[in-house]
C-alpha cells in the first residue's frame, strides 16, 4: 500500500488545526481592516468559515467586539463573537 502525504501527518489533524486556528487569530488581531470571509456552500468555504469560528471563539475574551463579515450570494451576515 502506498504511503500518501498530508498536510496532517507531521502533528495530527486536531494539532494541526490547533496551530492553523492559533496562527489566524494571530493575524486577526494583528490586523485592522475587516475581515470578510466568501461562503458558497462547498468543502473548502465551510472549511474557512469554520476556521473562523473557532478563532472568534478563541480570541472572544480577548477581544469583545470582534467579527468577521459572510458574504453568502447578494446578502451579508455578521458573526460577532458571544460575550
Amino acid at each position: 500500500m502506498e504511503n500518501k502525504k498530508s498536510f496532517f501527518n507531521e502533528l495530527g489533524f486536531k494539532a494541526t488545526i490547533g496551530k492553523l486556528v492559533d496562527l489566524t487569530a494571530k493575524l486577526y488581531l494583528e490586523d485592522d481592516n475587516p475581515w470578510i470571509v466568501g461562503y458558497s456552500g462547498g468543502k473548502d468555504s465551510s472549511a474557512c468559515l469554520q476556521l473562523m469560528w473557532r478563532v472568534l471563539e478563541k480570541i472572544k475574551s480577548e477581544n469583545s467586539n470582534s467579527s468577521i463579515t459572510i458574504k453568502f450570494k447578494n446578502l451579508f451576515f455578521s458573526i460577532v463573537s458571544k460575550k
